[in-house]
């Protein structure tokens, strides 16, 4: 959410929107919004930090299952270092914080629920560089900078939403331990 307060940009109105196209990014935005978060919650958080914390502890879990869950993000796209290393730092900055979330929380419902709203506010808004006919509206971005706009995989992995991530993550991680949770009281070796 932070690319809209600090990217120029307009929101358009698709000129001539074409409705299979739209149907096909509609379906597309529910799996993306219902049915990828359960399956990348259910192995990343519900399996690999769980098994990573049962045998390395809940510090190697957590950065661990947030690695990984970046790493698996690089398949999204072609290979060109720039992108690459911008889908590593955000997946794994993401990860880190749905993971967080999961270990706070006690349950992966929690960490669904953030993926889920993760994945659906920047589809539903359409940010990107180039206008299309397969949505209502765009956000067009009116920079091409890679570190503003996300580059290839989109301004999910924007600088100023890497930020974000971290920050947030760094605000669950806080507030927790006002709260009086620490680490090693983190139940992450089942699924729940």
């Amino acid at each position: 959410m932070a690319i809209w307060l600090l990217t120029p940009g307009h929101f358009i109105a698709a000129p001539a929107l074409n409705l299979f196209e739209f149907a096909r990014t509609l379906a597309g935005f529910i799996t993306a919004v219902l049915v990828t978060p359960l399956i990348e919650e259910l192995a990343f958080r519900g399996v690999i930090l769980a098994r990573l914390s049962a045998n390395y502890g809940a510090r190697v879990g957590l950065w661990g299952s947030a690695l990984l869950f970046g790493a698996s993000h690089l398949l999204n796209g072609r290979f060109q270092w720039q992108n690459a290393l911008l889908i590593l730092l955000a997946g794994t900055a993401i990860g880190l914080l749905l993971a967080l979330v999961r270990a706070t929380t006690g349950t992966l419902w929690a960490s669904y629920l953030v993926h889920a709203t993760f994945n659906g506010l920047p589809n539903l808004l359409m940010a990107q560089a180039t206008p299309a006919n397969d949505w209502p509206w765009t956000y067009l971005l009116t920079s091409h900078s890679l570190l503003l706009t996300g580059g290839e995989y989109g301004i999910n992995t924007a600088l100023a939403n890497l930020v974000t991530y971290l920050l947030t993550a760094g605000l669950v991680f806080s507030r927790a331990k006002r709260h009086g949770w620490t680490l090693a009281q983190a139940e992450l070796t089942r699924i729940q």
